[in-house]
This record gives C-alpha cells, structure tokens and sequence, in this order.
C-alpha cells in the first residue's frame, strides 16, 4: 500500500516537471509574446527558487512528516522499507516513469483541444 501510494504521488507530481511543461513553451511564446529565452529565463529561476524551497521543505518532513509531493515519497519508501528496500523504491519509481511517459501526450492533447479558450466556446478564455 505504501508503494502504490508513494507512486501515485510521484506520477501526480507530474505537471510540475519539466518534461510536462515543455510541451507548453510554444504556447507560452504565442500567447504572451514572449522569446524562447525569457519563458526558459522564468522556468529556471522557478526551478532554482523550487531547489531552496526544497532545503526547507526536507528539514520540516525530518521533523513533521509533511512536505513536498516527490520529496515525501523518496523519503517515506526509503524509511518504511529495510530488506526489500530496493525493489520497493523500483516499483514506486514505475510511477515517475509513467508520469513522464503520459503527461507529455496528455499536454499536448490538452492544447490541441483547448488552444481556442474552452471546447464549444467562441474564443479564448482570457483573463483581464
């Protein structure tokens, strides 16, 4: 239970990492007008701040338990598990697997069906 637990939350952490934001860069360009080099500017300084946040969030689940939806997982395995700890931290990483193998095709749908603003809608959804 664990492990299937551990690898869901590893596969929901999905829309988060890189190789499902990816598939949003051309979007980002034409919708904000922005150069490939300000939307990479922005996701890397994201993905720094996420790394400090991090130092943070692995003292407070050494203390409490609590944390981030990848970081909780790799922790909680680790800890739970002592004989069979390799083969349980395999099988909970089939779901950071998956996550990459899906998410990307899921995005790309995602725009493919939305890219004009909601289905059945006369134009883009736009925030003012």
């Amino acid at each position: 239970m664990i492990v299937a637990v551990c690898g869901l939350a590893v596969f929901f952490s999905g829309p988060g990492q890189t190789y499902s934001n990816a598939a949003f860069i051309d979007e980002y360009i034409k919708e904000f007008g922005w150069s490939h080099t300000e939307v990479s500017s922005l996701y890397s300084f994201a993905t720094l701040i996420a790394g400090f946040v991090m130092i943070g969030v692995g003292n407070f689940i050494d203390r409490f338990g609590q944390g981030s939806m990848t970081l909780i997982p790799n922790t909680l395995v680790t800890q739970w598990f002592i004989r069979k700890r390799g083969l349980a931290f395999s099988l909970m990483m089939l779901g950071s697997f998956s996550s990459a193998m899906l998410f990307p095709i899921i995005n790309v749908w995602l725009i493919s069906e939305w890219a004009g603003g909601l289905p059945g809608s006369s134009g883009a959804l736009r925030c003012s």
